[in-house]
C-alpha cells in the first residue's frame, strides 16, 4: 500500500509539472513567421523525468526519516552520553581503520566538516543529486531553444529580485511595496550610461547596483519610524514616483519608448551572435543567483541577520534587547536595493 501511495503521489506531481512547464517546453512561437510549433513529444520526457525525480526524492526523504527515528537502546536512555555513543556505534564498528589503529583519511575529512559516518551515509544521495542538478543547469542553454533560454534568464533575474526582497520583507519584516523602483534604477542606469557615454555592461553593473543602494538609503531615512501599513503606503508611493518620472521625463528616460540599442554583455572583446550572447547572459545570471544565495544565507546567520529576524518578530522587543533598529533597517534597505539594481542592469 505504501508503494502504491508513493507511485500515485509521484504521478500527481509529474502531472502538475507537465501542466506548469507546458507553455515553455511544448509551445514554440516564431514571431518572425507568425507561426506556433507544438512539440508534444517533449511531454512524455517531462512526465517521466518528473515522476522519477519525485519518486527518488520521496524515497530519500523516507530513508532519512527512518534513520532519524531509530529507537535508542535500553541502556542508553538514562545517560545522554550513552545515547550519543549508541547512535554512532554502527558507524564506528564499520569504520575502515588500518592495522595500526589510526583513523583513515575519510574519518579526518568527516571530522573537519563535523559529520559522523552515519550522517555521511544518510546524505550520500545529496552528492549525486547536486551533481545532476549542476549538470542540468550547465547543459540547459545547449539542449534547449533560444526562446526557452530567454525565459530561463528572466526566471533567474526574478530569483535574484526575490532573494533581495526577502532581506527586507522575509527577514526584516518590513512590508516594502516599492521594491521594483530599485530594479528600474539599475536598468535605466545601464541604459542611459550606455546610450549617452558607451559604458559597457561590466562597468555599469557595479554602478547600477551602487546607485540603487543610494536610493535605498534615501528611502530608508524617512521611513525609519514607520511600521506596518504606513510603511507599505510610503514605499508604494516611492515606487509610483519613480515610475511616473521615468514615463514622463522624455529628455532623460525617453518616455514610454524606452532606451533602445543597449549593448549586450561582452567577453574580452569577442564577437558573439544572438544565441551565444543569450547563453552567456544565462551563465551570468546563474552565477549571480548562486552568489546571491550564498551571501543571503551568510547574512541570515550573521549578527545583522539575527537583528533583522528579531526586528521582524517584534520591533519594540528588539529595541528593548539592545538591537539598533535604525542601522538594521538602513542595512536591510541598502542591501536589498543593491541586488535589485544588479538585476535591473542585467534586465536592461
Amino acid at each position: 500500500m505504501e508503494l502504491l501511495k508513493e507511485i500515485k503521489r509521484s504521478a500527481i506531481i509529474a502531472l502538475w509539472f507537465v501542466v506548469l512547464t507546458f507553455p515553455i517546453m511544448v509551445i514554440r512561437v516564431n514571431t518572425i513567421r507568425n507561426t506556433v510549433t507544438w512539440r508534444f513529444d517533449r511531454l512524455l520526457l517531462i512526465a517521466i523525468g518528473g515522476f522519477v525525480g519525485s519518486f527518488v526524492w520521496n524515497y530519500i526523504q523516507a530513508r532519512q526519516h527512518q534513520s532519524g527515528s531509530r529507537p535508542a537502546t535500553a541502556g542508553a536512555v538514562a545517560d545522554p552520553v550513552a545515547v550519543d555513543v549508541s547512535a554512532i556505534a554502527p558507524a564506528i564498528d564499520h569504520a575502515p581503520i588500518d592495522e595500526t589503529g589510526r583513523e583513515t583519511w575519510l574519518d579526518r575529512l568527516l571530522a573537519r566538516v563535523n559529520l559522523t559516518r552515519e550522517s555521511f551515509r544518510e546524505r550520500r544521495f545529496a552528492v549525486p543529486a547536486t551533481i545532476a542538478l549542476i549538470g542540468f543547469a550547465i547543459a540547459f542553454p545547449f539542449i534547449n531553444s533560444l526562446y526557452q533560454t530567454n525565459v530561463m534568464v528572466s526566471a533567474l533575474i526574478y530569483v535574484i529580485l526575490a532573494l533581495g526582497l526577502n532581506i527586507v520583507i522575509g527577514l526584516g519584516g518590513m512590508l516594502h511595496l516599492g521594491y521594483a523602483a530599485f530594479y528600474a534604477v539599475g536598468a535605466y542606469t545601464y541604459g542611459l550610461l550606455n546610450y549617452h557615454f558607451g559604458v559597457s555592461f561590466w562597468v555599469a553593473l557595479p554602478i547600477g547596483a551602487g546607485l540603487s543602494t543610494i536610493f535605498g538609503i534615501l528611502l530608508a531615512i524617512p521611513v525609519l519610524r514607520l511600521r506596518g501599513d504606513y510603511l507599505a503606503i510610503v514605499t508604494l508611493g516611492f515606487g509610483e514616483i519613480i515610475r511616473i518620472v521615468l514615463m514622463n521625463w522624455q529628455e532623460l528616460s525617453m518616455g514610454p519608448s524606452g532606451v533602445r540599442g543597449i549593448a549586450r554583455p561582452g567577453f574580452f572583446g569577442m564577437q558573439m551572435n544572438l544565441a551565444q550572447t543569450m547563453r552567456y547572459t544565462y551563465f551570468i545570471c546563474l552565477a549571480l543567483v548562486v552568489l546571491t544565495i550564498f551571501i543571503v544565507h551568510r547574512l541570515e546567520n550573521s549578527r545583522i541577520g539575527r537583528q533583522w529576524v528579531a526586528m521582524g518578530e517584534d520591533d519594540v522587543a528588539a529595541r528593548a534587547m539592545g538591537v539598533n533598529t535604525v542601522n538594521a533597517k538602513m542595512a536591510a534597505f541598502a542591501i536589498g536595493a543593491f541586488w535589485a539594481g544588479m538585476a535591473g542592469v542585467i534586465f536592461a
